[in-house]
């Protein structure tokens, strides 16, 4: 909101996904003009979630729509994770884990970087983690399997969640099937969890035999079918293998098929980001590895024994094989899926050194020796709680949310504002133009180039183009923020024929209109 209010974009995005939302809202094809134009959105990236904005911006016609939805979203994802917190961890612990990952550096980054399609991701796998962990495997794999159609690389997620499903050594109680369904499994309270035995813990749920692995064959001698055999004799080795295969498909599919066809280019527009970089081998591992330093604060430190853990390495892979500089780093909308994996490991991590620390079978010999279990247990879920509260504390305030926080961002005068304001108006109150902006109504349809700064803004009303990727554009007007020290009308007249005059002009904030 306060970036909204004070004319802020960091980059092109919210224009981008607004324009889209206002053809979803129209029932139109999102050609998204912004990117270039006639450029369709659906060859950039595999988002067909997208479509649920149209309802909503129809109703809401206006960039800051999208990100009050994003918002919500961010916010409904912290709902299930303060639950099993709160149940498995404790009170005290459990409210500061829930505190860290809903002040998360990689949800305030995101914030900050404004709308973007992860923002359905992050509450569908804090969602599906968590069902997971409470043994209902069947809404975790809806769950899980619905981020394909956040973004192609999802795909990717999915499999490696179906991985750990897969290689995971199931366990089901007579308790949990008591319950009348075997995909139910019965809850446990904070104490529950510390009275439990170490065969015991999550009953009802998937975990890992203690001394093995889970992770591969017993032996070499074991081939793989009989290997394979094994997993789908259980019930969460089954949706393991399902949810691969569901994940492959819809990964390939997205890069060798829908993209090309929609593709201006048809190709894969992002190609040319994975190869090499120009940056210097020692920046850019220590860009990694501080980024991998917050991401295991993010999971209490002892989450990275969770093998739920794996559900985030392809999301790193790629960004850490990319070439571009804001991939490998903590600011921007990237790291704002890990979140919810590192907060759900941090539960789960706890609670499986927790099944090691135990107290002694007859406590009235040994009175010391429960003390100090208690006292490891408690500490054990504190120790993790407080490394989540530390990276959230750290990592949100040197990013740009903890910038605004201190003051240093998302500064604007009253008169600024007031200018801007008036441009918009200024824009409306122009008549009709000659070019054809098939989402709007014809009594006030324009083609209007403009900056990044005021894209969103100018969207639910005009056809717009940023001004920078404005090749084949007829405009009508040409508005400029005071961020940009161009004259509109002069940058016009270089780029466009016909005579162009200021009609507009405020504290830095000009439009220029077509005379002739």
């Amino acid at each position: 909101m306060a970036q909204w209010r004070a004319f802020l974009s960091p980059s092109w995005d919210l224009g981008i996904f607004t324009q889209l939302a206002d053809k979803y809202a129209h029932f139109r094809v999102p050609i998204v003009d912004i990117k270039g134009h006639g450029f369709n959105l659906l060859g950039d990236h595999f988002h067909p979630i997208l479509v649920l904005l149209g309802p909503v911006f129809r109703l809401f016609p206006s960039g800051l729509t999208l990100l009050v939805v994003q918002d919500l979203l961010f916010a409904l994802s912290i709902a299930p994770i303060a639950r099993l917190s709160l149940r498995w961890l404790g009170w005290g612990p459990g409210v500061f884990a829930s505190l860290a990952y809903g002040a998360s550096w990689g949800l305030t980054a995101a914030i900050t970087a404004q709308f973007h399609e992860i923002a359905f991701a992050v509450p569908l796998l804090a969602y599906g983690l968590v069902a997971w962990l409470e043994g209902r495997l069947r809404t975790a794999a809806v769950l899980i399997a619905l981020t394909v159609f956040v973004k192609e690389d999802m795909g990717l997620t999915v499999v490696a969640f179906g991985l750990v499903a897969a290689l995971t050594r199931g366990q089901q109680t007579a308790s949990g099937a008591a319950q009348g369904s075997p995909e139910r499994a019965p809850q446990y309270s904070h104490q529950d969890l510390q009275q439990a035995s170490p065969p015991n813990r999550h009953q009802g749920s998937p975990q890992l035999s203690p001394q093995s692995s889970g992770w591969l064959p017993a032996g070499l001698a074991r081939t793989l079918p009989d290997w394979l055999a094994t997993r789908l004799d259980r019930r969460e080795g089954r949706i393991g293998v399902g949810l691969i295969i569901w994940g492959v498909f819809w990964f390939f599919f997205a890069l060798l098929v829908f993209l090309p066809l929609f593709n201006n280019a048809g190709g894969w527009e992002y190609t040319n980001r994975l190869t090499g970089s120009e940056a210097s081998f020692a920046l850019r591992l220590g860009t990694m590895l501080i980024t991998l330093g917050f991401t295991a604060l993010a999971a209490g430190i002892v989450g990275w024994i969770s093998p739920l853990t794996v559900v985030a390495v392809p999301t790193l892979l790629w960004r850490f094989i990319g070439n571009v500089p804001f991939y490998w780093g903590m600011e921007w909308h990237y790291s704002a899926v890990i979140m919810p994996i590192m907060a759900v490991a941090l539960i789960d991590g706890v609670a499986r050194i927790r099944t090691r620390i135990h107290p002694p079978a007859h406590p009235q010999a040994d009175t010391r020796s429960l003390l100090q279990a208690v006292f490891s247990r408690k500490t054990l879920a504190w120790f993790a709680a407080l490394c989540a509260v530390a990276g959230a504390g750290i990592g949100t305030w040197h990013n740009t949310f903890g910038a605004w926080i201190r003051g240093d961002y998302g500064i604007i005068t009253n008169g600024e504002r007031e200018a801007a304001t008036g441009l918009l108006d200024a824009v409306a109150a122009e008549p009709a133009g000659t070019t054809s902006a098939e989402s709007v109504p014809a009594a006030s349809q324009k083609t209007v180039i403009t900056d990044i700064y005021l894209l969103a803004y100018l969207v639910p009303e005009n056809r717009v183009y940023w001004w920078g990727t404005a090749q084949g554009a007829t405009p009508d007007l040409v508005a400029f923020s005071n961020r940009t020290a161009t004259d509109p009308a002069e940058w016009a007249q270089t780029h466009y024929s016909g005579t162009w005059r200021t009609v507009y002009s405020e504290a830095g904030y000009r439009l220029a209109e077509k005379v002739d």
